[in-house]
């Protein structure tokens, strides 16, 4: 997480679930770019990180 949290226009949103649960939500990321292919490959390493298919 921590590699993920130092990339520059991330925004991490958690909804303070207290419990996980299979295909339960717990939060999302949001990546921020002036241009929208880097804001999509960004978006793309952040999930690889996170472990997101």
């Amino acid at each position: 997480w921590d590699k993920a949290f130092k990339e520059p226009g991330l925004k991490m949103h958690l909804y303070g679930k207290h419990e996980a649960r299979p295909g339960r939500k717990m939060g999302h990321f949001t990546v921020l770019d002036e241009k929208l292919e880097i804001a999509f490959q960004k978006a793309m390493e952040v999930r690889k990180l996170f472990g997101i298919a």
